[in-house]
């Protein structure tokens, strides 16, 4: 003989509880995502690559504004921080690009890391150097890696499209993913000659340079040219193009 039990005697049914009690109870000892990713971290790549006692995982946030809220309150609370240090961010691309303000409006010094940068390095290439492996200076990217982060991104992530194959070229060639969210500038070329202003495009062979720089002085220095000749910062190269 079985019984059922009723819909009202379901866990998901019973009444919360808001008392003291209750608050005090809950289970603080269950790892938070930030410790996670931590043990995760420390697990995959290892020593001498990443010691676990230089990362620091804040675990009470629950949204990226208290994550840099919170650790701007836990520096300043820290003695042996100065309160400039740089700090690392490390989240994927198109949650960096919300991530990043955010950090700097809580003053914090902080340089993006990409999550995509890490996951190509090939932690084991240095013990099997498989043909698979593209070197990129002292650590192999993995290029089946590379593969799958491009797939991943074919498709729009945060709303928007992501340019693919400057993403595989990037994680190529080992450098970071940092340049995709830098705004756009541009110099007008005419007859070999940097035009600052008039009407370029009323004059013979003209050419337009673009790049993304961070500021107005990486830009210059990209263009190989003077800061006063740099037309920008644009959101989009699409904006750019129109000046």
């Amino acid at each position: 003989m079985t019984t059922k039990r009723s819909n009202d005697q379901h866990p998901t049914q019973k009444k919360s509880i808001f008392t003291f009690e209750a608050f005090a109870g809950s289970d603080y000892d269950r790892k938070s995502e930030a410790t996670v990713i931590k043990e995760r971290l420390v697990d995959w790549l290892g020593a001498p690559h990443l010691n676990s006692k230089r990362i620091l995982a804040e675990t009470l946030s629950s949204t990226t504004e208290e994550n840099a809220a919170f650790l701007a309150i836990m520096l300043k609370r820290r003695p042996m921080f100065a309160g400039n240090e740089k700090i690392g961010i490390l989240t994927l691309l198109y949650h960096m690009e919300r991530a990043f303000p955010i950090f700097k409006k809580a003053g914090l010094n902080v340089e993006p890391v990409f999550a995509e940068n890490i996951l190509v390095l090939n932690a084991d290439a240095k013990a099997r150097q498989t043909q698979d492996d593209i070197r990129c200076g002292d650590w192999p990217i993995d290029a089946m890696s590379v593969d799958e982060i491009c797939e991943y991104y074919k498709t729009p992530k945060g709303g928007k499209q992501y340019d693919v194959e400057r993403i595989r070229q990037l994680l190529t060639e080992g450098k970071s993913l940092e340049e995709l969210l830098f705004p756009w500038w541009y110099i007008t070329v005419v007859d070999g000659y940097i035009c600052a202003d008039g009407e370029p495009e009323e004059l013979e062979k003209t050419s337009t340079r673009f790049t993304q720089a961070r500021d107005l002085k990486d830009a210059a220095s990209k263009l190989n040219c003077e800061e006063s000749f740099v037309k920008g910062p644009f959101e989009t190269l699409e904006q750019a193009r129109k000046g």
